[in-house]
């Protein structure tokens, strides 16, 4: 029997990594990456022929790149070992044993993708945003990230290092323990999104991104729990001040947690969607905040939330 004349790279020929050299062109891979899609891309643009002459059409040869982005997103349900690499890309900051707090530069690193003729390398990529989300109907704790960056390269397959992705099991929604000022609320899906506000239009005279800055970091949390006597009170309680919100998944020995010192929300209503549908709270959304005497960074510096992680068998 012949083999099938399939030309088409399918996904699963695939694979990905990161590398935690900030903005080297080229980095050996240190971990394999389990993703559900890779999106990033160089993005060149292009200013063509503007000269007056005697025809309708431009000549390809006075065409120029002007700038090249590199953009994209990344999507996935990290392992825990994962989420070592990527917290500190979306939050900056660094890990203190098991505990990483914010800092306002961010962290920048190489993603690589191995395809079945070349790999290509994406250089200087940092976090514009990140969304991390799991609910009861999609149980898998996911995360999607927008990365840009400076630098594209493509090499040969012999540079990709020998690597396997991670045995550890990801997060799921069933994993989760949320409270707010202290009281558990049920949750039936949750969204938290990191905005770093990276500002990607400084070029200058080069073709690249000089640099890439951040503006405000900001952290919003979106959920959606039943409608009950004791969330009510909890929730017409605090009003509109703010609130202590912590979000932990717990996987046997793996752990996740997010500590929120001080989030505030406007004051929400219920939804009714029938008569024999739960009244639910829909969309509640909470913005983190720092808070006097909360916890500070490295650099003595108030931040909004604390990550803690357990990724290893101690």
């Amino acid at each position: 029997m012949g083999e099938c004349p399939n030309s088409v790279n399918m996904g699963r020929g695939q694979a990905f990594g990161i590398s935690d050299i900030a903005c080297s062109p080229v980095a050996t891979m240190t971990a394999q990456l389990s993703l559900t899609r890779f999106g990033l891309q160089r993005l060149p643009e292009h200013e063509g022929d503007d000269g007056i002459n005697d025809s309708p059409f431009q000549q390809s040869e006075a065409n120029r790149e002007i700038r090249a982005r590199i953009a994209g997103s990344i999507e996935g349900a990290p392992r825990p070992e994962e989420l070592r690499y990527y917290l500190p890309l979306i939050f900056g900051g660094a890990w203190s044993t098991d505990q990483l707090k914010p800092d306002c530069a961010c962290k920048a690193a190489v993603f690589g993708h191995k395809g079945r003729f070349k790999t290509h390398y994406f250089g200087g990529c940092q976090v514009s945003q990140a969304t991390f989300s799991s609910s009861s109907g999609n149980n898998k704790l996911r995360l999607s990230m927008d990365l840009v960056g400076k630098t594209f390269t493509t090499e040969d397959l012999e540079d990709w290092p020998s690597l396997s992705l991670s045995d550890q099991q990801p997060f799921v929604h069933k994993d989760s323990v949320f409270t707010i000022g202290g009281d558990t609320f049920k949750l039936d899906d949750f969204s938290l999104n990191v905005n770093n506000n990276v500002n990607t239009d400084l070029f200058y005279n080069s073709a690249t991104p000089y640099e890439m800055p951040t503006g405000d970091q900001v952290y919003t949390l979106t959920h959606t729990s039943p409608f009950d006597t004791s969330t009510e009170e909890a929730l017409l309680d605090i009003g509109e001040d703010s609130a202590a919100v912590v979000l932990t998944y717990t996987n046997g020995v793996y752990m996740l947690k997010f500590t929120f010192p001080a989030m505030q929300s406007p004051i929400p209503t219920p939804v009714v969607n029938g008569k024999n549908q739960p009244v639910r709270h829909e969309g509640i959304t909470w913005t983190a905040r720092t808070v006097t005497g909360g916890p500070t960074n490295s650099d003595g510096k108030l931040v909004p939330v604390v990550i803690d992680i357990v990724d290893t068998i101690e």
